[in-house]
């Protein structure tokens, strides 16, 4: 493979300026205001947004190989030594989060054997879902001492078993929602990447088929043992897990309402470190834009990727909005 190396230094982040929000920060401010407003809160979060080019490994940075990072393409980066992943584009950082990863452990019976492991590797996207279904394998049932069903037994399906989203990116993987957040961080998966709900919807509009998904480390051994596994259940009635409530309240509200909310996020994201939650909203209007045919939803999500100038903020703005043009029709 070629590409260069690259140092993601999860560490390097500018100082947030909290002051110049302050209470105003929930107000609604002009969409003709974020034109300056933005372009210097970017400009001045960036410039300690970058990650070094060197080849020593130093504390909290991680040696990675990329194509599409040294060509300066976006690419998905997940650390199995700091059980982290990362989504840049070239040298910048633009987000990162805890995930739960494969334990390592094996599983046999007397037709077959399960690794879970999460192997590291240079793999591609090859598909998306939103709120996708989980099918059972073997191991599950196995695992719970539970009989075996058919292939096609409905037993085998979980509603919105893999969370908000999940990102395909062969080999039997993928990185995808978790309705238990608290366990992300260690090595609690059977092989496949877990993310918040959160992240994983986050994460599902900024790659499309292709991306490239780099997965390092991982070579040395589990040095705790995983907790035991939880039973995923079908609830009663097979009611299934409930969807994320923060999106659920959005989808209320009116598309003037979550296009102002959306600048009032975008304000608060590039002038303070935290949790971004402008991925949420913009996702709602997204999928309002496509699904409802609502042109002013679309229009307004993709008007505002030229008043964030250019920095983190733009970048993966600009990956929402490559999102709705691969899933509207414009």
């Amino acid at each position: 493979m070629g590409g260069g190396y690259v140092l993601i230094d999860p560490a390097a982040k500018a100082a947030a300026v909290r002051a110049l929000c302050g209470a105003s920060q929930r107000m609604r401010i002009s969409h003709v205001l974020l034109i300056p407003l933005l372009a210097a809160a970017v400009t001045a979060r960036d410039a300690g947004a970058q990650y070094r080019q060197t080849s020593e490994r130093g504390a909290g940075q991680l040696r990675v190989r990329s194509q599409a990072l040294a060509q300066g393409g976006y690419a998905v980066v997940v650390d199995l030594d700091a059980n982290r992943l990362y989504f840049a584009k070239g040298r910048r950082v633009l987000w990162s989060a805890p995930v739960g990863t494969g334990t390592g452990l094996r599983m046999e019976s007397d037709r077959s054997a399960w690794d879970f492991h999460t192997p590291n590797g240079v793999y591609h996207v090859t598909h998306k879902a939103r709120e996708p279904d989980w099918i059972a394998p073997d191991w599950y049932f196995l695992e719970h001492g539970l009989r075996v069903p058919g292939q096609n037994d409905p037993k085998r399906r979980f509603t919105r078993g893999l969370g908000a989203a999940a990102v395909y990116i062969g080999h039997g993987l993928a990185i995808h929602g978790t309705d238990k957040p608290e366990l992300l961080g260690r090595r609690v998966s059977h092989g496949c990447i877990r993310l918040s709900d959160a992240n994983a919807l986050r994460l599902f509009h900024d790659v499309q088929p292709g991306t490239e998904v780099v997965i390092v480390g991982g070579d040395g051994e589990v040095k705790e043992q995983p907790p035991a596994p939880t039973v995923r259940r079908n609830r009663p009635e097979g009611e299934p897990p409930p969807r994320d409530a923060v999106v659920m309240e959005m989808e209320g509200h009116s598309t003037s309402e979550l296009l102002a909310r959306l600048d009032e996020e975008l304000v608060a994201d590039a002038f303070a470190q935290g949790d971004a939650n402008w991925p949420r909203v913009a996702s709602v209007l997204l999928f309002r834009g496509v699904k409802e045919d609502d042109d002013a939803a679309l229009g307004g999500l993709l008007a505002r990727v030229a008043d964030l100038g250019e920095g983190r903020l733009r970048d993966e703005y600009a990956a929402f909005a490559a999102d709705a043009y691969a899933q509207g029709a414009l």
